[in-house]
């Protein structure tokens, strides 16, 4: 390493041409010295992870699933997955309730409406993270279209309000999308990022877009299997496996597992005339237990 030695011991103090060449020296120093003060925030923008509105997703069937995102449908895609509300095939509304690890203050409600509409689905949701100390809301519009080929497009503008008393408040809107692609009679691939534009309650800078990725195989009516992969800023990447078989009538199980942290799942969906139920549970290896459940309920398309 080089040292620069003070002007009253520098080894040629009576040159005339030495004071600009301090000045030079000295200016380098003062750039070498920011290196540091540039390398080592981004380092920490790479091991930060989200400040906010990164609790379980709410959503059964994706969470019986593993989190596999491309398993969720209809009212729960809403906040999963924008595509999925293409799986709607007439108006239904949703609800569902998540107590994460067994923490009541920690518990997630929300609820969501699907509408067929003749350019594709339109969807909307809202969901509330926390309690009286901390919340979280988020409200949003979701719209999904598809071509001739069953390949679908989907877009979301979520609205997201965080609030803890005492300390203030922040409002910001994030931008989601989607894709799925039908491969042929059984296989689709599937794809997703969400917070395109970087919003985030934290002020030292945006947050980067998560992005998913991954596959469906469906080798019979009511049996499928899902695998993904995701990545979030500060996180390393995450790998999702899921399985679901309808083996009796209105009755399916499923069962996934995830990497990154491992986590395992398992779920069940009833359908019962006009009311369909789904429960999931995932499991933890420190934290513990994840319980979900959601009820929706299709609007009538007859007598």
């Amino acid at each position: 390493m080089r040292i620069n030695l003070p002007p009253a011991i520098s080894p040629s103090p009576d040159l005339k041409g030495s004071e600009p060449g301090r000045m030079r020296s000295a200016l380098r120093s003062r750039r070498l010295h920011r290196i540091p003060l540039i390398v080592i925030p981004v380092l920490c923008m790479n091991a930060i992870g989200r400040p906010a509105f990164d609790g379980p997703l709410p959503g059964a069937v994706s969470a019986g699933n593993g989190g596999a995102r491309m398993a969720s449908r209809g009212p729960e895609a809403v906040f999963t997955d924008p595509c999925g509300i293409g799986d709607a095939a007439a108006p239904a509304l949703g609800c569902s309730c998540t107590l994460p690890y067994g923490i009541r203050e920690l518990g997630v409600a929300a609820a969501s409406l699907v509408l067929p509409v003749w350019h594709g689905h339109i969807g909307a949701g809202w969901q509330s993270t926390g309690g009286a100390a901390y919340r979280e809301t988020a409200s949003c519009i979701v719209w999904s279209g598809s071509d001739r080929r069953g390949s679908r497009f989907g877009i979301r503008i979520r609205l997201l309000t965080l609030a803890i008393p005492r300390y203030g408040s922040w409002t910001g809107a994030a931008a989601d999308f989607s894709l799925r692609l039908r491969l042929d009679e059984a296989w689709s691939f599937g794809g997703s990022i969400d917070n395109a534009n970087g919003a985030s309650p934290d002020r030292n800078g945006p947050t980067g877009p998560g992005l998913n990725a991954g596959l469906r195989f469906e080798p019979a009516p009511g049996w499928r299997l899902h695998a993904e992969a995701g990545q979030a800023e500060g996180r390393s990447g995450e790998w999702r496996f899921g399985a679901e078989a309808a083996v009796l009538s209105g009755f399916v199980l499923r069962g996934g597992w995830t990497r990154h942290p491992s986590t395992a799942a398992f779920g069940a969906g009833f359908l019962c005339r006009r009311l369909k139920a789904d429960y999931a549970c995932s499991v933890h290896p420190v934290l513990g237990l994840t319980h979900r459940t959601d009820i929706t309920i299709p609007a009538r398309t007859g007598r």
